[in-house]
């Protein structure tokens, strides 16, 4: 079993950050702004799905075991 990760569309992002609130060990804000996941951080699926499931411009895919669940 692959551990998730979380595929950002930095064409979409728009800096909002909610991703960064509900999640702030999956996430940081690169030097423009916008969405960096952080694979190695600290954080949980739960976390990583209310982020996705919470992302305003719908940039976030969370990807588990090679499968995309969108959001």
């Amino acid at each position: 079993m692959s551990k998730p990760f979380v595929r950002v569309n930095r064409a979409r992002c728009q800096g909002v950050q909610m991703c960064i609130a509900w999640a702030p060990g999956a996430f940081e804000a690169g030097p423009d702004g916008l969405a960096i996941f952080r694979p190695d951080g600290e954080w949980t699926l739960e976390q990583l799905e209310e982020a996705v499931e919470n992302c305003p411009t719908e940039t976030l895919t969370l990807v588990l075991d090679g499968d995309e669940e969108t959001s």
